[in-house]
């Protein structure tokens, strides 16, 4: 499965694909080094985590064109790979299985908030420009009492927009409906 940040497209379609009869627990789980990167939870809904790669896997696995995209995050937020951390999680119904939507983290050790949110929202407009469209503007608002950056999206995506939130060094990419994303927001630091 791609790792590329500048391929959410086709991390996002394809985790959304994944569908388990059994719903994974949404709380906050421990890294390596013992900190938490929070899991809302989602009123009746389950996570899935299809995807949960450290830079060194993510070296170790990449294709070029994939490794050049990630060093353009890093470097844009003055990181190496072994600062990396990437995890995507498919939201889903565990009692009709439908798929609401996902959740990518990026998490940059030591990475300043805005520099990484904004890496975050500049990869986003990338991949849209790489599908032949127009670059989206990007636009502030606040979404579950969360400051946010929303970009727009093709219908390609699946979805109308990334919702992109950061706190301290991670990033959240929300691709859901307002309303549930609003929900997940108010629960994150």
């Amino acid at each position: 499965m791609t790792t590329s940040p500048a391929r959410w497209s086709l991390a996002f379609a394809l985790a959304s694909c994944l569908v388990l009869p059994t719903a994974v627990v949404a709380q906050s789980e421990p890294d390596e080094d013992g900190a938490a990167v929070p899991i809302p939870s989602l009123d009746g809904l389950a996570w899935y985590r299809s995807i949960d790669q450290s830079g060194s896997e993510i070296e170790a696995t990449g294709d070029e064109s994939e490794l050049a995209e990630w060093a353009v995050l890093l470097d844009d937020v003055g990181a190496t790979f072994d600062d990396l951390e990437y995890t995507y999680q498919s939201a889903f119904d565990p009692v009709t299985l439908p798929d609401v939507g996902g959740m990518a983290t990026v998490r940059v050790a030591g990475a300043d908030t805005d520099a990484l949110r904004d890496a975050v929202v500049a990869d986003v407009i990338t991949q849209v420009l790489k599908l032949g469209e127009e670059a989206p503007e990007p636009e502030e608002a606040t979404i579950g009492e969360k400051p946010v950056i929303i970009v727009g999206l093709p219908a390609a995506f699946g979805h109308d927009a990334a919702i992109v939130y950061a706190h301290d060094d991670v990033a959240y990419v929300f691709l859901m409906d307002e309303d549930l994303a609003a929900l997940a927001l108010q629960q994150l630091p």
